[in-house]
């Protein structure tokens, strides 16, 4: 038995459940604005232990930790890694290797897998890891992946806006970087047109991003026949605008918002994405990027 936090007696866990509900709890208490990323029972050594990973605000600013409790025959080892959160990911692979190099009693010590080199990784890589994060709502993992996409400076309104996007998922306030501050409204543009474009990209259609003054534009096609998406923002709603064309020839058809003409198969199924465009799932970029035209 020990006194907890509270003053109230406690039993000394002695189990991996015992341990995550004292620890959840005496975590709570001890910390300020805690929140928890994982909480799991693992195998260590062929003995149970505990994984916790979690961040906090402290006087240096937002720290995240991982704590490795680890229950030997009579005895419980914890191992901490500690650091600011913005670098927790340099030192994440050194703890983790650093858990499995221990050799305590006869038991085997895992392997530790491979972790790519950020260094090594390509913007259009950094960018799909917090896509694939974002998608298994890992999002600060995500916005950790987006930051260093947006720090290689490539797709940089793509990675700031998605970075944005993790903010509002974790429930806070949405930021985003000093050098696009003023640049708000044609983040937001880009970033949903160049997501509308991998979206199709990713339904088996070819498309291609274009920059052009405060918007951009989605050049399509789409069993054969060619579009022309426009994004800009609403100054006065905060939403986004759309206009849809289709080309025949050198000539641009307009069919959303509004329409003249027939509308066609293929015209009803891209105002359906258009009409979405701001909400559709967040998407990886293609392997090779995404191809983008300079403005004329």
């Amino acid at each position: 038995m020990f006194v907890g936090p509270d003053e109230r007696m406690r039993k000394q866990p002695t189990n991996p459940q015992e341990f995550i509900e004292l620890a959840e709890d005496e975590l709570i208490r001890s910390f300020p604005n805690l929140h928890f990323y994982a909480e799991e029972e693992i195998q260590l050594l062929g003995k149970p232990a505990v994984k916790l990973v979690y961040s906090y605000d402290s006087q240096k600013g937002r720290t995240k930790e991982q704590s490795i409790t680890y229950f030997g025959v009579g005895v419980t080892f914890q191992f901490i890694c500690e650091s600011p959160e913005s670098d927790f990911e340099y030192w994440e692979p050194v703890f983790e290797y650093i858990i499995n190099s221990f050799r305590i009693g006869r038991g085997i010590v895992e392997t530790p897998s491979k972790l790519p080199s950020l260094k090594e990784m390509s913007p259009v890589e950094l960018y799909n890891a917090g896509a694939s994060m974002y998608k298994e709502a890992k999002y600060e993992k995500a916005k950790e992946y987006f930051k260093r996409c947006y720090q290689a400076g490539m797709y940089r309104m793509q990675a700031a806006y998605a970075m944005a996007l993790c903010d509002v998922q974790l429930g806070r306030k949405p930021e985003i970087s000093k050098e696009l501050r003023g640049q708000e409204d044609e983040t937001g543009a880009v970033y949903v047109s160049s997501n509308l474009a991998c979206y199709l990209i990713e339904e088996g259609h070819t498309a291609t991003l274009k920059r052009v003054a405060k918007g951009s534009e989605v050049h399509a096609r789409i069993k054969g026949i060619r579009y022309i998406i426009r994004t800009s923002t609403d100054p006065l709603t905060g939403g986004f605008v759309h206009f849809v064309f289709r080309q025949k020839g050198e000539e641009e058809i307009e069919i959303y918002p509004f329409s003249r003409v027939t509308l066609i198969e293929t015209d009803r199924y891209l105002i359906s994405l258009v009409k979405n465009a701001s909400s559709l799932p967040l998407c990886p970029l293609p392997v090779d990027g995404l191809k983008t035209m300079e403005e004329s």
